[in-house]
Parts: structure tokens; C-alpha cells; sequence
């Protein structure tokens, strides 16, 4: 309503209102009868282009993301309507001795690699994020089954089927697939758990591996302080969170290289933590932290 979009990655399986239900809304709007809508899901199973055609939406996605047929797509369907004169092509990312991936148990880190198109930096923060993020996921998946919405249980099980195919967890994401199609079938609870436990033998020695990551952490070396560029990058940092603003995450990783070590090292790392997971409220109450510190220091 408020501004002018060229086309929109529709992700299919969002609560509340899913893709298709906001897809059918849109087109019911005449300026939006011929915006290009492209959806994006991790579902690649039979029928499912076909229901995406049928809501309105102009192509399908798959996850995990292949960079090179996702511009393809986009570029078929999209046409900028403020093209740029000139192309800016980023260089590629030199690759340190420190970012190396580790050959990792049941992660083809080649494949992975691919999604990230080959940076290690990204790759690594994604494999940190899923270590985190799915290490409880059969409690969380056992607890969702013992509540109403049998909805949610599936929801995770899409979930963790996304985001092991875009670290390359192979046999995860099949196991996760097979459990989230047999929560839309209604499935009876014995082969459900029984799918459910073959999820968890399969995450575990994944989850189990990725700790390496974690021991090969660099630590953080002494810097000298800017406390100019510190205290600007607080204030916007601040502003950025008040408003949901995404690119905090990139506030923060300079705020790390900026801010030296002490006190707040542990402070600066948790709220990098709540950023990564979009928990800006707890960012915040993380920030007021940092900022106390900062004064007092």
C-alpha cells in the first residue's frame, strides 16, 4: 500500500496467512492484477508449481536457493522499473586460512558451499545458526504435537527441511521431508514418531559435528578503541532496532570490529545473537546493557 515493488519472493509457508492466501488477496487488487509474484518454498514435491500457478503467482523457487536459476527466474518475470546504468559486480571474497570449513559429519559442505556461492564466512555463520537453532528441535517438534495445532509440528518440520538443505545436511532434510508430508496426511501418531525418531538419528551426528566449529573459533584480538565510531554505531544501531530494521545485522558486525575487548565482549556477542535471530526486543534490552557499560567505562 504504502510504496512500489517490481515484483515479490512470496514465501509460501508463513503463519497466520500463508503465501497462497496473500497471493489470492493481491490479485483480487487491480494494481496488483500484474505484479510478478514468485514463490519460494522448499516444497519440490509433485503438484506443487501447479498450486502455486493456480493462486495467481507467475513461477516457482525451490529451496534450498540456486543463485544462478533464482536470478534466471527473477529475470524472466521482473523488470526493474529503475534499471541501473551500470552493473556492479561484487569481487569475490578472499578466503583466510581461519574460514576454512572443516569436512563436517552428514553435511556436504560442497553443497552448501553453493549456496552461499563459496562464502566461507556466510557458510560458517549458517552452520552456527543451525547448530543453535535445531539442536532441541524433537522436544520442540514432541511439544507442538501435544498442542492443538497440528499445523505448527508441520511448520517445523518444514523448517528444518529448508534450512538443512541450504547447509547441505542431505539426510536431514529427506527425514524432515518425509515427517512434514506425513503431518499434512495425517498421519497416525506410532508412524509418526517412528519418522520422528529417524529425523533425530540423523540430526544428531550433525549437530554433534558442528561443535568443532565452535572449539575453531578465533578468538577476538586486542584493538585499539575508536570510541568516536563506537558510540555513532551504538546510536544507530539503536535506531535500527527500534524499527525492526534488518540491517542491524551488519551494524553489529562492524560494532564488534570497532568496539575492542573488555567487559562487554560477552554483552556484544549475546546481542549479536538475539539480532541474528530477529529477536529485536531482546536486542534492545541487550543494547541498554552495552550502553551502561560503555558509560561507566
Amino acid at each position: 500500500e504504502k510504496e512500489d515493488f517490481d515484483g515479490v519472493l512470496m514465501d509460501c509457508q508463513m503463519p497466520v496467512m500463508d503465501g497462497y492466501e496473500a497471493t489470492r488477496k493481491l490479485r483480487t487488487q487491480e494494481r496488483f492484477k500484474d505484479l510478478p509474484i514468485l514463490a519460494m518454498t522448499a516444497n519440490a514435491m509433485a503438484g506443487d508449481r501447479e498450486k502455486v500457478l493456480a493462486v495467481g503467482m507467475n513461477d516457482h523457487i525451490a529451496k534450498p536457493i540456486n543463485v544462478a536459476e533464482m536470478f534466471t527466474i527473477m529475470a524472466r518475470w521482473i523488470t526493474p522499473s529503475e534499471p541501473l546504468e551500470e552493473a556492479f559486480v561484487p569481487v569475490g571474497e578472499q578466503v583466510g586460512a581461519e574460514q576454512e570449513i572443516p569436512e563436517l559429519p552428514g553435511i556436504n559442505v560442497a553443497a552448501g558451499l553453493t549456496t552461499t556461492q563459496n562464502n566461507h564466512k556466510l557458510y560458517r555463520k549458517l552452520l552456527l545458526k543451525f547448530r543453535e537453532s535445531e539442536a532441541d528441535f524433537a522436544e520442540q517438534f514432541r511439544q507442538a504435537l501435544t498442542g492443538d495445532d497440528m499445523e505448527a509440528a508441520r511448520r517445523y518440520a518444514h523448517t528444518l527441511k529448508g534450512v538443512a538443505g541450504n547447509i547441505g545436511a542431505e539426510e536431514v532434510q529427506q527425514a524432515a521431508a518425509t515427517l512434514e508430508l506425513a503431518c499434512r496426511e495425517d498421519t497416525v501418531p506410532e508412524e509418526i514418531n517412528q519418522l520422528l525418531e529417524a529425523v533425530a538419528a540423523a540430526l544428531s551426528p550433525v549437530i554433534a559435528g558442528l561443535s568443532v566449529l565452535e572449539q575453531a573459533e578465533t578468538p577476538i584480538p586486542a584493538r585499539i578503541v575508536d570510541p568516536e565510531k563506537r558510540n555513532a554505531l551504538v546510536s544507530q544501531l539503536r535506531a535500527l532496532l527500534e524499527d525492526d530494521d534488518t540491517d542491524a545485522a551488519d551494524v553489529i558486525e562492524e560494532l564488534q570490529e570497532v568496539a575492542g575487548t573488555g567487559d562487554h565482549t560477552t554483552v556484544l556477542r549475546q546481542l549479536a545473537k538475539s539480532i541474528g535471530e530477529y529477536d529485536f526486543e531482546q536486542a534492545l534490552a541487550e543494547l541498554e546493557k552495552l550502553e551502561s557499560i560503555l558509560k561507566e567505562a
